[in-house]
């Protein structure tokens, strides 16, 4: 009888538990591998003829080889089909890479495939081919990526078993930190693959390559788990995965993932290639009649929505070929119906100014502005920029060198005279009561409107006259010139009470004389040009706006203020050539009729001739032309008339006409 309290007897009945339990985990082990549920399970491990180890025979080693089947019985191996055995054929050898295999049943032989490639066994005889791909040469890798693998991985160093495949990548044999260059060079020809983004709505295509949706590796560490296949502690698990890899091999799946914001860049930057804007419904006004052109459908990419669409597509079953993706895309209605446009007819303002004083020139660039700003329609809540509208100011659109302020001169540029367009806008769309975004006064007052009427623009200095269509329905700006002067209608839906009316009153606070005279001088121009300007009063002003309903004054306000600079007496003289001591000191002394003077005798440039006397040499022209008169038999009165007439002629030829 045992005594459960002796050592030795404790030892053994553990030794015999631990049999039992090994003995329970080995048995549904080596029956699960063998495909077996019941027959019996030989411990005797087995190995197939590889290449490097055809040594090695079923059952043993040839230190200890197997015993050999009796005469005439069946070789165990011929009759089982126990996937351990390898797939061997009848007579107990595996057939190396290269020997010819006969199918069952079929009398031709054909070549084994050669490279990286697993047989599994059966019943009939049949061997199943299984090809992986070709193994990667170490040498082929980046050693960049080599390095950068031992920053990331637990064992850079540790090799691959073969049959390994990452990303669909041959790790055979290769270390971990091999391999992940491996796959990272199949990584950048994924991001070669072209994605075809495509929209039906408007018949276009754009392709984008993958590198630029920012295509990046997630899960580097599976290079850890792939590299620990083959290499489990236990050595019946160890012995499964090999038998795995000599079969089937392993695959392990490279995890991707995309960056969003950078494929929304992409699908955006294209976005402009399939984007259709819609076009709006507008008015056109032919010989007072309101015509109605309706409106066109139009498409845009849907960003958000395509991204999403690009990512779902390479996430599900993408192995980095190229493919097509169709774009999210929205319906861009266009604003304006006919019912609504139809109704656009009351006259909300008008304003008329008149440029009969004006040159051919300015009266040229005053109709060009016009015609640039009729027909323009904004719908509500739409902002107009008159300065948009009518520039550049260049010869190819219309304008013409015609006077124009700058500061306190009056200077040639072309499209001198559109601010009387802009003003006369301005005072229409006031009487509209529209709201004004952006309105400049002069820098000196103008003589077409009273002073805080007016609207100027410059497009050197960025002034523009903005205003908002700030009703509850469209308006439409119509603009005409007639007998040198310019109108400007506003037409909507009218919505204010009949009663309701305002008016715009200019009211003048502080008048401001010029001082003194100012001369400019003008490179350009030779000695003796000059161009005489008349001075301008300055003024501070405000306009006011006075609301009435029904006929009785109910509100008025302060609408706007404006300072007008006052302006001397000016001069513009040429300075090309070189001048006088006494010129440039008239100049500098900013002294006009000095300036004249030198001009009208000669004396302005450098080495002038002594100054001349216009008036002794104006008699002696008269003296002369009295005597041939009479000379002649004139009569007194027509010879002093010739006498005249030779005065005045000696007069301008010495002076110029100044």
């Amino acid at each position: 009888m045992f005594n459960l309290h002796n050592k030795k007897t404790q030892r053994i009945i553990a030794g015999i538990i631990v049999a039992i339990l090994v003995l329970a985990m080995v048995i549904p082990l080596l029956a699960q591998a063998a495909g077996k549920k019941s027959e019996p399970v030989s411990f005797g491990i087995e190995w197939e003829a590889i290449p490097g180890r055809e040594d090695e025979v079923q059952g043993g080693t040839q230190e200890n080889p197997a015993p050999a089947p009796e005469a005439g019985a069946a070789s165990p191996e011929a009759a089982s089909d126990d996937p351990l055995s390898g797939g061997r054929t009848d007579d107990g050898a595996e057939p190396d890479d290269g020997m010819l295999l006969e199918t069952a049943g079929e009398g031709e032989p054909e070549e084994a495939p050669s490279g990286n490639t697993a047989r599994s066994g059966s019943t009939t005889g049949e061997a199943a081919v299984l090809n992986f791909p070709s193994p990667v040469s170490a040498e082929s890798l980046d050693p960049v990526l080599v390095g950068e693998a031992r920053g990331i991985l637990t064992y850079p160093d540790r090799v691959m078993k073969s049959g390994i495949t990452v990303d669909g990548v041959d790790c055979s044999g290769l270390t971990e930190a091999q391999a992940y260059a491996a796959v990272s060079g199949n990584m950048q020809t994924r991001r070669q693959a072209l994605i075809t983004m495509e929209s039906p709505e408007t018949d276009k295509s754009e392709a984008v390559t993958v590198a630029e949706l920012g295509l990046y590796w997630t899960n580097p560490l599976v290079l850890d788990e792939a590299g620990s296949y083959g290499h489990a502690a236990n050595i019946i698990a160890r012995y499964k995965e090999d038998k795995d890899l000599e079969r089937n091999g392993a695959d392990f799946a490279a995890e991707i993932s995309f960056d969003r914001a950078q494929v929304e860049r992409a699908v955006s930057g294209r976005a402009g290639a399939f984007s259709q804007s819609a076009i709006d419904a507008k008015l056109t006004r032919e010989g007072g009649v309101f015509n109605v052109i309706p409106g066109q459908t139009g498409y845009v990419v849907d960003v958000g929505e395509s991204a999403g669409r690009i990512i779902d597509m390479l996430l599900s079953g993408w192995a980095g070929e190229n493919r097509r993706v169709e774009l999210a895309m929205e319906i861009d209605e266009p604003r304006g119906k006919t019912e609504e446009l139809m109704q656009v007819k009351d006259l909300l303002g008008t304003y008329t100014t008149s440029y009969e004083s004006s040159g051919t020139n300015r009266s040229n660039n005053i109709a060009n502005g016009c015609r640039l700003l009729n027909g323009h329609m904004l719908y509500p809540g739409e902002r107009l920029s008159v300065l948009d509208c009518i520039t550049p100011f260049t010869e190819e659109n219309g304008y013409y060198l015609a006077g124009s302020y700058l500061g306190s001169q009056v200077v040639d540029s072309f499209g001198g005279g559109i601010c009387q367009v802009s003003t006369t806008l301005y005072n229409a769309v006031i009487r509209s009561e529209l709201t004004v975004n952006e309105r400049y006064n002069h820098s000196m007052i103008i003589g077409y409107v009273e002073p805080s009427m007016d609207a100027a623009i410059a497009e050197s200095s960025g002034m523009d006259f903005k205003f908002t269509n700030s009703t509850e329905h469209p308006v439409y700006i119509e603009g005409y010139t007639s007998g040198k002067r310019i109108t400007f209608n506003i037409y909507g839906i009218e919505t204010r009470d009949p009663g309701h009316r305002v008016e715009f009153k200019s009211e003048t606070l502080e008048v401001i004389n010029p001082e003194g005279e100012k001369i400019y001088t003008d490179s350009a121009q030779p000695i003796g040009y000059i161009s005489v300007a008349s001075p301008h009063t300055g003024y501070k002003a405000q306009l006011w706006k006075i609301t009435y309903e029904n006929g009785v004054e109910v509100s008025r306000e302060i609408f706007n203020k404006s300072t007008y600079n006052p302006a001397p007496l000016s001069a513009t003289v040429g300075t090309a050539g070189e001048m006088s001591p006494a010129f440039s000191e008239a100049i500098a002394s900013n002294n006009i009729e000095a300036v004249k003077a030198m001009i009208n005798n000669g004396t302005a440039a450098a080495g002038s001739a002594p100054p001349v006397d216009v008036t002794s040499e104006a008699q002696a022209a008269a003296n002369e032309a009295y005597a041939i008169a009479i000379a002649e038999g004139a009569d007194e009165e027509t010879a002093m008339a010739r006498a005249q007439e030779a005065a005045a002629a000696k007069v301008v030829e010495l002076t110029g006409g100044q």
